[in-house]
């Protein structure tokens, strides 16, 4: 009796090991076959599947239960895949922007959908085949906000450089007239003193005595 007890006992924790095993292995194969996703239904993943051994090995309730942890872990996958892809678009839109000349800090979302669909880096890319119409738009717009802060940055600069051209031009020519006024006081000393000089001479022709500060200098 005890024999047959023991023999009990161990039939019965391999047929639960061979079972939990079959349950692993079905899990296993349902999460890696291209047919399967998060939206396929119990029957339809049956219909498909049940001549496999995998699928058929494993008795229906324990069945069900391994397709619905399979289709719960197919759900995360595709959504965090989705997440990446969608992450991976607007990261190569946004960088394609950058080359297409055609869009400005005006252009309109109309526009700019027009001219992508016309543009062959955009239009022969498979990685935008089936892009997020809002996630373009999200994108177009930091673009567009993007380019509108170069614009206002170029313009700043320019003003500063127009700027700084007009205090240097301004300043040359007030050393111009600087210049121009110094020279023409020292033309103004110059011909007084030739007229002083000419009318001492005159005046010694007539005998009177002259005398100016320039002589005592």
């Amino acid at each position: 009796n005890a024999y047959k007890t023991q023999k009990a006992k161990e039939e019965k924790e391999e047929e639960r090991q061979a079972a939990k095993e079959a349950k692993e292995k079905l899990y296993e194969y349902l999460i890696s076959h291209p047919h399967m996703n998060s939206n396929l239904l119990y029957r339809k993943a049956h219909e498909t599947l049940e001549s496999h051994k995998e699928w058929s090995v494993v008795p229906e309730r324990d069945r069900k239960d391994v397709f619905e942890d399979a289709i719960f872990f197919l759900s995360k996958k595709e959504k965090k895949e989705e997440t990446e892809l969608r992450a991976k678009q607007k990261e190569e839109l946004a960088i394609l922007l950058e080359d297409v000349k055609e869009i400005s800090y005006k252009t309109t979302w109309a526009d700019a959908q027009e001219v992508l669909s016309s543009y062959k880096p955009f239009k022969n890319n498979i990685l935008f085949e089936n892009i997020d119409k809002e996630d373009m738009l999200v994108v177009f717009m930091e673009h567009i906000k993007a380019l509108e802060l170069d614009f206002e940055d170029e313009k700043q600069k320019k003003f500063a450089k127009e700027r700084r051209a007009q205090r240097i031009n301004r300043d040359s020519f007030i050393k111009l007239l600087n210049e121009l006024h110094e020279k023409k006081k020292a033309r103004f000393y110059l011909s007084l003193g030739r007229f002083i000089f000419h009318c001492k001479q005159r005046h010694s022709l007539w005998g009177y005595a002259w005398s100016t500060r320039l002589d005592s200098s």
